[in-house]
């Protein structure tokens, strides 16, 4: 609170999903973005379960809400259990076949955690969306996930209220 009674609400960034309940004790409100690249650096990919854990576990630690970026695959910063690529950014999630598998089990994960979490404060985001094609396809998957978590028995209204949001960039 300012000196003259304005609220400003803080947030903080965090390196991993375990860095969530440092940032509320050092006074952060929320969670403004997760970045996931951390839990891709190690040997093997994480699996659609163990990110729904350490998902639904840190959204039920928050105070607030937690944004989640989806696993940034860039030429400078592309995580070790992840193969070598040409093709980065968010393009990678609907044009390379190994990449498509990572943005399904991150977000099949993501959603059941929202489902699952006592607060359903989980919100997620897209990196380096830059066409209206870029934010076609993303609407694309989103259903295409959503669809399925559905036919497997995932509330399909509670998947529908999680927010979206993207960082658009022009490489």
């Amino acid at each position: 609170t300012t000196q003259d009674g304005k609220n400003i609400r803080v947030l903080g960034n965090a390196i991993s999903v375990e860095d969530v309940e440092y940032l509320e004790e050092i006074g952060a409100q929320g969670v403004g973005l997760v970045r996931a690249e951390a839990m891709y650096e190690r040997d093997s990919e994480p699996s659609e379960n163990e990110l729904c854990e350490r998902f639904l576990k840190a959204a039920n630690n928050a105070k607030g809400a937690i944004n989640l970026r989806v696993v940034d695959v860039e030429e400078d910063k592309k995580p070790r259990s992840l193969p070598k690529t040409d093709i980065y950014g968010f393009r990678y999630y609907i044009e390379d076949a190994y990449g498509r598998g990572v943005a399904r089990r991150f977000l099949r994960a993501v959603y059941r955690a929202y489902v699952d979490s006592d607060k359903r404060n989980i919100e997620f985001m897209f990196p380096m969306l830059s066409t209206v094609r870029d934010i076609r396809d993303a609407e694309t998957l989103i259903e295409s996930i959503k669809s399925d978590l559905a036919q497997e028995g995932v509330n399909r209204a509670a998947m529908d209220e999680i927010r979206v949001g993207t960082m658009i960039e022009t490489p």
